[in-house]
């Protein structure tokens, strides 16, 4: 699972904290194939796009949940600090 993410720093965007790859027969019995936790600017930089790749064993199943977590808290250097961070997705790679 590839899931690309746009980042722009001064705008709020930051790479996710983490995401989580889920997958199951049903929703009621999903469970957890693959979690990341993205590295973190230490400073503003200009927007970019970055594919997260999360990889796992082949699996064949009818229901797959992805889980994005944004920052809880934008850093100290932030000129949001303390405030939440925004994540935008704009595709999901399935292979």
């Amino acid at each position: 699972v590839t899931i690309s993410s746009l980042i722009d720093i001064n705008g709020f965007i930051m790479p996710p904290q983490q995401l989580e790859v889920w997958a199951g027969k049903d929703m009621e019995h999903l469970r957890l194939l693959k979690k990341r936790n993205p590295e973190q600017p230490q400073k503003a930089e200009p927007g970019y796009m970055k594919g997260y790749e999360l990889k796992f064993d082949a699996v064949k199943e009818k229901y797959f949940k992805i889980v994005v977590a944004p920052v809880p808290k934008l850093p100290a250097w932030h000129r949001g600090k303390g405030d939440k961070g925004l994540a935008f997705v704009d595709e999901i790679f399935l292979n």
